[in-house]
């Protein structure tokens, strides 16, 4: 069915046509993708029109593909140089604003080019693209395959024209002054039927494989969620046959390839034996080549026993909750049985799988209440990673269409990013936004999350979690703060039995390593690495910046597996204006050594980690509105900064004056932790505030409010 030596993707670099296609009308496939991903309906599409004979002796297919965030110049060039007549592009919510400006600038040089665009953001859309893009001639609203041959069918190569615009289901087109819609777009009855990029050997196997192999199981969505561009269509479902999932994985297997996705939304919820066949299939082909590093997707109440028997093999598995709230859920109709999806999770915590959970801040009835307690109920879950994502008014979906009728403001152009509605204030859902990054960017940093669930790193089977670990280690430290014990001095070797005895007992706990400045560094790494091995869940250093002479002591730290860093900064005998202090010599140097605390590193085991940090700034009586700036700065380095000793209510009536303050301190890279009363101020008016704000306390979300270092151990 498939030639060996099949070669449909140009190479971007490339400044010529290939010869083989020179005496056909050249069509030219583009896809701008998110970094690190390939794209299936770009390969797909090429595949459906070489393999329809009618076609491959009129038409030259081919695709490209280009990382949407790339200078797009080299493109603009390439396509020029390369004179198709048709050029079709698939357009997402990550690239439709690329897409549209590639097209333009293509349109000037290339005058008479045909424009035919799909995907995501063009089905369903209560966007007219064709008014939204002057370049564009043609769209298609629904599955390409079929409307792509009729198109082709159709086209005038002679005339560079479509003839019968009519006759291409799906199709978008100009007539006159108006837009027209001929009918929807057909779909093919098998996903058999559509050709294999896998088997045709289009698949990239190192490159682009940021999620692996993409084997698409499923087509359609049985359920109905308003936030989701599935859950708007009214297709039928179509499933993809085991023989040819069988095939494609071995296919893959067989050269090498060992991580594998199922885009496959209901697999975990079809039929039981449909499961058994692709987790033997796994198993089988595992056997035989290296053990495949599976990720499916699953609904937290609907993993039974048997379920999660089939899933035992599976490396990784996709949970979206996406809320807790009963009226929420009825609105998304998402569907969720709290008994049974903590039964379901608890079932599946007991096999070696990482379990990602995932929520949506900003859905509609959901208050500041409701989601924190279900970022509550997910942490008590203990899943591998938590994602807590931000509503995005996705084109298409229910949720998009009904935006005026639930009071949302949101962004008009991609990703269409929540600002308010109803039930949260522009406020409120900023706040939301900030927690839901810190929590999660804290939570997930973890050595289960880093290392892909490695089962001495799990949390006890009947789900308690243990109380976090403060082992002190002693100093002698310079900074010498009144009534801490760091500063005395303490010998190292007088803690040697007592921390061996902590690492025997640190497997699935949080461990904070406290030490002064002057804490012997080779004594620092040799202990972490013990608990790192014994399978601490986080180890955390807190402990004056001090200690760490250089950007490779960091690098030696993160190996060790010491990824968070509670410390602080001191403006005890600093000029008391902002502009002097970020110009301090001193403060520099501490500047300097956030910095490190912010950059990615790769480990040794070849992941990439960007270090937690946590900032107590001692303003020693400063009112904020002296030292916004240095907390904004210092910010810019670490996740979140804690300002415990400001005259915090006063601030935060400076801070809410008007909304460009607000969205300075409560941005997208760090959370300043105020007090609970500067808070109650910011959240005056607030639905049950003492709710709220016992859940901001629990999840570590409130300033300490004492104004001293993480590091301080008082003397006994």
């Amino acid at each position: 069915m498939y030639k060996n030596d099949l070669r449909l993707e140009l190479d971007p670099a490339a400044t010529e046509w290939p010869a083989d296609g020179a005496d056909r009308e050249r069509v030219l496939l583009v896809a701008l993708n998110v970094p690190g991903y390939y794209s299936l309906p770009v390969r797909i599409l090429a595949l459906v029109v070489h393999q329809t004979e009618r076609l491959r002796k009129r038409f030259d297919a081919r695709y490209v593909e280009w990382e949407a965030d790339s200078n797009l110049d080299d493109a603009l060039a390439r396509i020029v140089a390369w004179q198709p007549a048709l050029v079709g592009f698939s357009v997402n919510i990550w690239n439709r604003e690329v897409a549209s400006g590639l097209m333009a600038r293509i349109k000037e040089r290339l005058p008479n080019v045909c424009f035919i665009a799909g995907g995501q953001e063009t089905t369903d859309s209560v966007v007219d693209f064709l008014e939204d893009i002057p370049a564009l001639d043609y769209i298609v609203d629904g599955e390409g395959e079929i409307p792509l041959r009729q198109f082709l069918e159709n086209w005038n190569t002679a005339a560079k024209r479509l003839d019968h615009p009519e006759a291409v289901s799906g199709l978008r087109y100009r007539a006159g002054a108006e837009h027209k819609l001929t009918r929807p777009a057909e779909t093919v009855e098998s996903l058999d039927e559509i050709p294999s990029p896998i088997l045709a050997g289009l698949v990239p196997l190192r490159e682009k494989n940021y999620l692996g192999v993409l084997l698409e199981g499923t087509r359609g969505c049985p359920f109905r969620c308003a936030f989701c561009f599935e859950g708007g269509r009214r297709c039928k479902v179509r499933s993809v046959s085991l023989e040819r999932l069988h095939r494609e994985v071995e296919f893959m297997a067989a050269r090498g390839a060992g991580t594998f996705h199922m885009m496959d939304p209901i697999l975990c919820n079809s039929k039981p034996e449909r499961l058994r066949g692709v987790a033997e299939m796994f198993r089988e082909v595992g056997r035989r080549h290296k053990r495949a590093y599976v990720s499916v997707e699953a609904y937290g109440d609907q993993l039974t026993d048997e379920v999660v028997e089939s899933l035992r093999d599976i490396a990784l598995v996709d949970v979206g909750l996406q809320s807790t709230n009963p009226e929420t859920i009825r609105a998304i109709h998402r569907p969720f049985n709290r008994q049974k999806f903590v039964e379901g999770i608890a079932r599946l915590r007991k096999t070696e799988a990482t379990i990602n959970l995932y929520l949506i801040s900003g859905l509609p009835f959901e208050t500041i209440t409701t989601f924190l307690e279900g970022i509550r109920f997910v942490l008590d879950q203990q899943p591998t990673r938590l994602f807590l994502n931000e509503l995005c008014l996705l084109n298409g979906t229910e949720l998009r269409q009904r935006a005026a009728e639930y009071g949302y403001e949101f962004d008009a152009r991609p990703p269409y990013l929540a600002r308010s509605n109803r039930w949260m204030n522009a406020y409120e859902m900023a706040l939301i936004q900030s927690f839901s990054r810190v929590v999660s960017r804290r939570y997930n940093l973890s050595a289960r999350s880093v290392a892909f669930g490695l089962p001495w790193t799990a949390p006890k089977p009947d789900g308690t979690v243990a109380e976090p670990m403060r082992v002190v280690l002693g100093g002698p430290c310079s900074w010498r703060c009144p009534d801490c014990r760091l500063g005395e001095g303490a010998a190292t070797k007088a803690n040697d039995a007592a921390n061996a005895e902590q690492v025997k007992q640190c497997a699935g706990r949080d461990v904070v390593l406290v030490a002064g400045d002057g804490y012997p560094m080779l004594d620092l790494l040799r202990l972490a690495a013990q608990f790192q091995f014994v399978g601490a869940a986080r180890i955390k250093l807190a402990a004056p910046l001090t200690l760490i002479p250089d950007q490779a002591t960091v690098q030696s730290l993160l190996n060790c597996g010491v990824w968070h860093y509670p410390t602080f900064v001191d403006l005890r005998g600093m000029p008391r204006d902002e502009e002097s202090i970020l110009k301090d010599p001193a403060f520099r140097q501490t500047f300097e050594k956030l910095r490190w605390l912010n950059e990615t590193y790769r480990l040794k085991q070849r992941a990439e980690i960007r270090p937690y940090g946590e900032i107590v700034l001692l303003s020693h009586a400063r009112d904020f509105r002296e030292v916004r700036n240095v907390a904004r700065f210092l910010g810019q380095e670490c996740s979140t900064v804690d300002l415990p000793g400001l005259a915090t209510a006063e601030s935060v009536a400076w801070i809410c004056e008007d909304e460009r303050r607000f969205r300075e301190v409560v941005n997208g890279r760090f959370w300043i932790r105020f007090s609970e009363a500067a808070l109650r101020r910011l959240l005056l008016g607030t639905a049950e505030p003492d709710k709220v704000f016992g859940h901001l306390r629990t999840l570590d979300l409130l300033s300490c409010g004492v104004e001293r270092p993480p590091c301080y151990e008082p003397q006994s």
